[in-house]
């Protein structure tokens, strides 16, 4: 905490203020003879009530903050959870029926739907950004490495629409194109009414929390202005307290400051969840991890139907063995032929029935 205050440069000089302004009243009643001591009781009188004062008005702000933070990350999960829920229905409610699913028109749905629901997080959490979002920088995939998919690159039919719609808010749009790929699934044939409402409910829900991100209130400006206006006035007048301990009021002035400018400053970075830090939660991670689930889901249903069975429940197999001794068999036993056979499934319909420990890492991230 002490380093977090500190590295806050815009607000930390502050505390060297205080410190200065002590070296500078020590120096003054040190060498003015004349120096009026009926100061120093007024001015203790003041430090002791606006100390209170400013004790309160800091512990609102912070409660404040928190709430804010609370509800932020709380907010961004619901709408992570949201999103993978949306894509689960997606895939676990289509239709079966090979006309319908192999269909270039239901395929191509299906791709716009992943790669928007892929853009979706980061979508969100940079619109809580000052920066805003760039739809040029929008990425579907990221590596961790500093490699990213754009969503440019991977669908520029969805990268243009979302282009073209910007105008009227960057998460309008993403919810408009994902509306409108809705009913084309729904044309397609692959839902049917009860299924499309379930999907329309999930798309609800996403953006009502999204509503409950951009409509929390804020505290009235008069309120920061007091605060400002206190803390200025404290700051000047406070190292006064310490002239009569020589220099030692120097440091002991600089961490006093520290103690209401430390909570200031807690306070105006905490109750922001979406900045880029460090030093408490944000909803970065719950981001990329809902990115992973959901291109790790769409991508092994891709490749392997929900529908057909593809899980081995021997508990030993026979395999060739053509290394040692030609035309020797072995028995091996289920967790080597697992193994095996994974080393070897690029393309095969084989999925391990061990659990994903990495994707679940990720899913534990999501705070659902």
């Amino acid at each position: 905490m002490v380093f977090f205050v500190i590295r806050d440069f815009r607000r930390s000089w502050i505390l060297f203020v205080s410190a200065g302004l002590a070296a500078l009243y020590t120096w003054l009643k040190l060498n003015i003879d004349d120096w009026p001591d009926y100061l120093d009781d007024g001015i203790s009188t003041f430090i002791s009530g606006s100390s209170a004062v400013l004790a309160f008005v800091l512990s609102f702000q912070l409660g404040h903050a928190l709430s804010m933070h609370s509800g932020g990350v709380s907010a961004f999960n619901g709408i992570c959870g949201d999103l993978l829920a949306f894509a689960l229905h997606l895939v676990a409610l289509s239709a079966d029926d090979p006309e319908i699913k192999d269909s270039k028109r239901f395929l191509q749905a299906k791709k716009n739907i992943r790669d928007l629901l892929l853009a979706a997080p980061g979508m969100f959490k940079w619109n809580m950004r000052p920066e805003g979002v760039n739809i040029d920088l929008v990425q579907v995939k990221d590596d961790g490495g500093g490699n990213s998919v754009k969503l440019y690159e991977r669908n520029e039919k969805m990268y243009c629409l979302l282009k073209r719609y910007m105008s009227i808010g960057p998460i309008e749009a993403l919810m408009l194109a994902l509306g409108n790929e809705i009913h084309t699934i729904r044309e397609s044939g692959a839902l049917d009414g009860a299924q499309e409402t379930v999907l329309m409910a999930k798309w609800e829900h996403i953006y009502a929390n999204y509503g409950a991100i951009t409509g929390a209130a804020t505290p009235p400006p008069m309120l920061d202005w007091f605060l400002y206006i206190t803390l200025a006035i404290y700051t000047i007048l406070m190292p006064y307290e310490f002239a009569n301990l020589n220099y030692h009021g120097i440091y002991l002035a600089f961490f006093t400051s520290y103690f209401y400018l430390g909570l200031w400053i807690a306070s105006r970075g905490v109750g922001d969840p979406f900045q880029s830090t460090d030093d408490f939660e944000t909803v970065t991670g719950a981001a990329a991890g809902i990115q992973v689930a959901i291109e790790e889901m769409f991508k092994r249903e891709a490749s392997l139907s929900l529908d057909e069975d593809a899980c081995e429940k021997s508990e030993t197999a026979v395999v060739e063995i053509d290394k040692v001794i030609t035309g020797v068999r072995k028995n091996i036993n289920k967790n080597q032929l697992r193994s095996q056979l994974e080393q070897n499934s690029t393309g095969a319909n084989y999925v391990s029935t061990r659990s994903d420990n990495k994707l679940q890492e990720k899913g534990r991230d999501l705070h659902w």
